[in-house]
């Protein structure tokens, strides 16, 4: 689950400025699954919740073991209280945003050595091994769609 406003500011026509945030949910193939927009941050989000909630139920679909998140993953935040239905899910911080958060600490996007440091950043830390090569797979099958030749 993520939340930003660069979806929500490609909005055209009598929509536009009609919404300020873009939430949205992916599943583990990296398809977005659902999908809403709203007037400000995490408002709004209860409704698409209880929508994905009845979903899985309605396939009878097992809920996720792991919801990973841009935030609101610790304590007992707003989030947790819209899941707790799925009691048995962990929410997770994703790697993602959690490199980007050690990292504000440590260097800026403009040091040339900061590209470095995120990819050494990266090999600290512990992703289980299928994961990984299905990331690097992911990322060698969009960069191939490009046109780049061999990526490593």
């Amino acid at each position: 689950m993520d939340s930003t406003t660069n979806g929500a500011r490609k909005l055209a026509g009598k929509s536009y400025s009609t919404a300020t945030w873009a939430t949205n949910v992916g599943n583990e193939h990296g398809q977005v699954i659902m999908s809403v927009l709203t007037a400000s941050d995490r408002s709004g989000l209860g409704p698409m919740v209880e929508g994905l909630i009845n979903r899985y139920r309605m396939a009878g679909v097992a809920p996720p073991e792991v919801l990973y998140v841009d935030r609101d993953c610790c304590g007992n935040t707003p989030l947790w209280r819209m899941f707790e239905e799925w009691n048995l899910m962990t929410i997770r911080l994703d790697i993602w945003h959690f490199m980007r958060r050690f990292a504000a600490g440590c260097s800026t996007h403009s040091h040339q050595l900061f590209a470095t440091f995120m990819t050494r950043l990266r090999g600290c830390i512990n992703v289980p091994p299928d994961d990984l090569k299905a990331l690097c797979d992911a990322k060698r099958a969009e960069l191939e769609v490009e046109g780049e030749i061999h990526p490593r």
